[in-house]
Parts: C-alpha cells; structure tokens; sequence
C-alpha cells in the first residue's frame, strides 16, 4: 500500500547538492533558489486564470503514473515553460514545470541535480506566490518528501491548511506525511476529522489504527490511558479490517493491540481472549506463521509453556525461517533441560541470521547468547528483551523522528491536541469527535 512508503528510496539530491557544494561546483548548476524566489512579491496571489489553471492541472495530471509517481515527457515541460513565459506570476505554471522539471531529474539514480535545483526553484516561486493555496502546497510537499524533508513538508501542509482546513485532499496528504513523521498525535487528529467525512476509507482507517497502536505504546505515565488507548487501536483495526477484510495487516495489527492490552492488564481472560483471537486469524490466514507465533506469545502470558512450546513449533513448520519462533522455543528446551535440540535449534537459526542482509540480523547481544550457550551447554541463554520481537507486531516508540515532536503531549510545531486536551478526538477542538 503506498501510504505505508510515501517516501521513496534514493539518495537525497539536496544531499548530495551539499557535497558539490563543498567541492565548490554546486553554485554554477542553477541560481540559488530561494535567492531567485525572493525576487517575487509575496503572497500576490496565484494570479492563474482559469485558462491557465486548466492548461497547468492538465500537464500535472498527464506527469504522475496510476501508481502516483512522477513521469518525465519532454513535450509537457516545453508546454509548461510555453505557460510560465505567458504567466510568470501564475502559481499554477510554476508548479507545472517544476513537477515536470522533478521528473527528469528521477529517471537518473541518484537524482540529476541541475533539473532538481531548477524545480527547487520553481516550487518556492509557487510559494511565494501563493503560500496557502492547497493545491500549490500538496504538489510542493510531495517533492519535499521525495527530497526527504518531511518536517518541511508538513510544514508546508499545515500552512495550507490555516486557510483551507476542510480541504479533503490537502488533510490526507498532511495525514500523510505525519504517520511517516511518526507524529502519532497529529496523525490521529487528522485521521479522526477524515473519517467524519471517509469513514470507509481504507487508506485512511490503517494510518489511524497504525498510529493509535503506536500511541498506546508509548503511554508510560497512567495505567487508564494506557487501556484506553489500546482498546481504541483494537477498535480501529477492525474498522480497517472491515474496510480491508484480505489484507493479513489488518488481523497482526489488531492482534498486537490485544497483546499490548493483555500484558498490561495481566489476567488470565486476557490472555485467552489473545489466544482466542490469533487461533482465529491463523484458520483465516494459514500461510502466516506470525498468528500462530501470536497464540503462543498468548499461552505464555497464560502461563500454559507446553502449549506455548506446541505453537512455536507449529509457527517453524509453517515458516521454517521463522526467528522469533525460533528463538522463544530455544529458550524453552534450554529451561527444561533439553539441550541437545536446543543446540541444534540454535546452529540452524545462526544458518538462518548469518544468511539475512546485516540489517535484519539478530542483535549482536542475542547472537553472542546464543554463541555462549552452544559452548557453555545447559543454561537458559539471555536474550536481551526487544520490543521489535517482544510483540507479533513491530511497536517501537524509539522509532518516531526525533524531529517530529513529543508523542505524549503532542507536536509542538503543528499544534493540536489543544492545550488541556488529554487524547485526540476527545476535546480536541479540530476533530470535532467524541
């Protein structure tokens, strides 16, 4: 789904400008742009007519594929030139060949710089020109997200949004580029004004459940809220699942919010409402490993190893490559004494990590664990608690943006929830829900 990588992945032509930069040669590619936009008067207004809107929509329509990515045609970027040289104060044209100008840039990899500066240009021009206009903005902060400023791209959203805050489209790009912000508060702002107006949108309901299940785990600071975020996740992820009853997504992120609930409550009618709830995801989704690994993370928080044990094996026999799996069932040979299949468990599952790109490797902590145990023998190894493998569905709050903002009280920079106000969608005053 693309909401989930709006960002795609390629070097950063801003970057990279800095590096030629300091090797002295950037300055000749293009005039710096900020310099050349300021020589607009600012915020004179779009100054499109509607010829001329019509004629810069249909060159922005005709450079983004069905799959929303930016296409390069020689054809329209003349057209679009033809338009500023008519319309030089025409917000509208300048976006046109800046989309256009962006589009040659990334058919090379890394991005050509000349015609990436040169759309750096045209984009502030846009700006200046018409600073709050939304559909100006969206165009704008969708090349600052493929450039890789996200803060600078909500910013861009927000400011747009001062003068158009029904603006359906301009909401679900700042949605957007807030979830992969992780600003989890603001997300869940904007979903909850969306899903007033969208309530079946799929898109939509999975960065709202995605982001209350994020929210829900990095609320330390009361047992209540905590709960009650929780269960907001879990009801959102069924309203995603309604929206989207095939997609797998739905049922792990669901299934991860009942987890986070059961632990935190710790009695038994949770653990078995866990269990309950993975062993009916697995019948629905036999080809996923991960919902059986659920139930057993359930058993054991149930107290029940041996059941526990009989999961984590099923788990394997449906992906043998399945770590997590692997991992919890080592630890329970190792605790019961059965060494020599521990050790064997253990040698496959360093075939296994050794065999991964470095980055999805084990933790060198778990690693030399695990290395101690084959050379020490019987003694239950240390794993390291993880939260990326603690939990069926990866939940890790150190993950957010350090430049997004604090989780817990809010983004500073784009404002809600409103001072005083203790949750989204509760009392702060631009949702509108209860």
């Amino acid at each position: 789904m693309e909401l989930r990588s709006v960002i795609r992945t390629l070097s950063s032509p801003a970057a990279l400008c800095g590096l030629v930069v300091t090797l002295g040669s950037c300055a000749t590619l293009a005039p710096d742009p900020v310099r050349t936009a300021q020589e607009f008067e600012p915020g004179q207004g779009p100054g499109d007519d509607v010829p001329t809107l019509v004629a810069g929509r249909a060159i922005l329509d005709e450079s983004v594929d069905e799959n929303g990515r930016w296409r390069s045609s020689g054809r329209r970027q003349s057209q679009a030139r033809e338009l500023v040289d008519a319309h030089p104060d025409s917000a509208m044209a300048r976006t046109a060949l800046a989309v256009t100008l962006a589009a040659e840039a990334l058919v090379e990899t890394p991005p050509e710089l000349t015609p990436w500066r040169q759309a750096e240009t045209e984009f502030l021009i846009a700006e200046r020109l018409a600073p709050e206009d939304p559909e100006i903005a969206r165009w704008h902060s969708r090349f600052l997200t493929i450039d890789g400023h996200l803060d600078a791209a909500a910013a861009r959203l927000e400011r747009a949004l001062t003068s158009a805050p029904d603006d359906v489209p301009l909401l679900l790009d700042a949605m957007r580029v807030h979830f992969d912000r992780g600003a989890e508060l603001r997300t869940i702002d904007l979903g909850e004004r969306l899903v007033a107006v969208a309530p079946t949108d799929p898109d939509v309901l999975w960065m709202l459940a995605e982001s209350r299940l994020r929210y829900a785990a990095t609320v330390t600071n009361s047992d209540i809220r905590q709960r009650e975020n929780y269960e907001r996740a879990i009801e959102a992820f069924q309203n995603y699942r309604s929206a989207r009853p095939e997609d797998a997504e739905g049922a792990l992120g669901e299934g991860a919010a009942r987890y986070g609930l059961a632990l935190l409550l710790d009695d038994e009618n949770a653990a078995a409402e866990v269990i309950a709830f993975y062993e009916s995801a697995a019948e629905r989704f036999p080809a996923e490993a991960e919902f059986v690994y659920g139930s057993a993370l359930g058993s054991e928080l149930d107290g029940d190893v041996v059941a526990a044990e009989a999961s984590y094996r099923r788990a394997i026999s449906i992906d043998e490559q399945h770590t997590d799996s692997l991992l919890n069932l080592v630890s329970i040979l190792a605790a019961s004494g059965r060494e020599d299949e521990a050790r064997a468990r253990i040698s496959r599952l360093l075939e296994i990590d050794a065999a991964r790109p470095t980055v999805d490797q084990l933790p060198s902590t778990d690693r030399a664990a695990l290395l101690k145990f084959l050379e020490d023998g019987l003694e239950e190894p240390e794993m390291v608690d993880d939260p990326e493998t603690a939990n069926p569905e990866s939940v890790n709050p150190e993950s957010a943006n350090p430049d997004a903002g604090g989780l817990e009280s809010g983004d500073p920079e784009f404002g809600p929830p409103e001072p005083g106000a203790s949750e989204p969608g509760e009392t702060s005053s631009s949702s509108g829900q209860n």
